[in-house]
């Protein structure tokens, strides 16, 4: 098979096979941090401008959690439709789950139509109160959710996945809650979502690394594109990046200095560069993504819990 072209050794899917977990499981909670986090943080930001209006904070958050939960689900119905992630079906249902808990193969697409629909119904009725070219941005990450990982020739086999998840997972969301808050979308009030930029691209670039060989012959992904040693320097970039730029922030005083509490983080970040090194264990590089995702969380959690403080200081 050659590595230059980008095509799929496609597999006989049996419609009845099972997703061998739940459904809240296919939704990958552990991600939700993507969209959480930034949407918090640059809410508390809007705050020290002016009131807060948390009934728009909540309709952000349910449309942007349900896009991201439809993007999860179909990532992984697509993955094993083209013959990946084999080892996480079955041709028979579990024991250990109720037989409405497990997910059929056949059940996904019109599961994620459902969680789709709700966050266009959603969506038209942020549009029709904050602008319609909120809309849009939503129809657009939509579409960028469906082809993340449809077809030969999806986002993510494409090499494209980190710029897709520090755009639509970093910077959207957390644009859309400044402007939902009424807050001026200038250089100043932009420049602190940058570590949720540099932190979601770290996350899908670490799962990226981890699955070069996993990938080879159904993506052409960053790190077979560019080389594991680049990659897992481009990590560290980006990783000590978002501890650099939280500190410049503080110290600009474009945010308080409670922020600094995302040094909580630290130990979850060592463990994950950890597991990227040279010579990881193989039971290190499959807990790479398990780190980078409980780093994600305490991190992004953290930063907007310090916004959050620092406005009753």
């Amino acid at each position: 098979m050659g590595k230059a072209k980008l095509y799929v050794s496609h597999t006989k899917v049996d419609e009845q096979d099972y997703f061998k977990g739940s459904w809240l499981q296919l939704m990958r909670p552990m991600t939700w941090t993507g969209t959480i986090s930034p949407i918090v943080a640059a809410t508390g930001l809007a705050a020290m401008l002016g009131t807060i209006d948390f009934k728009a904070m909540l309709l952000l958050l349910v449309a942007a959690l349900l896009i991201q939960v439809s993007a999860n689900m179909l990532n992984d119905y697509f993955d094993f439709k083209n013959g990946q992630d084999q080892e996480r079906w079955s041709t028979e249902p579990s024991t250990s789950l109720k037989t409405w808990n497990q997910p059929e193969f056949h059940q996904i697409p019109w599961v994620a139509f459902i969680t789709f629909s709700m966050a266009v119904f959603l969506g038209i009725r942020i549009a029709s109160e904050f602008g319609w070219w909120i809309g849009v941005v939503g129809i657009i990450g939509i579409i960028a959710a469906c082809m993340y990982s449809a077809g030969n020739y999806s986002l993510a086999a494409l090499g494209l996945g980190e710029v897709i998840g520090a755009t639509f997972l970093g910077f959207v969301p957390f644009m859309l809650a400044l402007v939902m808050q009424n807050a001026p979308i200038a250089g100043d009030m932009l420049l602190p979502g940058i570590p949720f930029v540099l932190l979601i691209a770290s996350m899908i670039l670490t799962n990226n690394i981890r699955d070069i060989q996993k990938d080879d012959g159904f993506r052409k992904t960053v790190p077979m594109r560019i080389g594991k040693r680049i990659a897992v320097g481009i990590l560290y970039s980006l990783v000590i990046g978002a501890y650099l730029t939280i500190f410049i922030l503080a110290w600009t005083k474009l945010v308080f200095w409670p922020v600094a509490m995302v040094v909580f983080a630290l130990p979850m970040a060592i463990r994950l560069l950890r597991s990227v090194r040279k010579g990881a264990s193989e039971e290190e590089r499959q807990l790479g993504m398990k780190w980078s995702a409980l780093h994600h969380w305490i991190f992004g959690l953290s930063y907007g819990a310090g916004i959050w403080i620092g406005l009753f200081l």
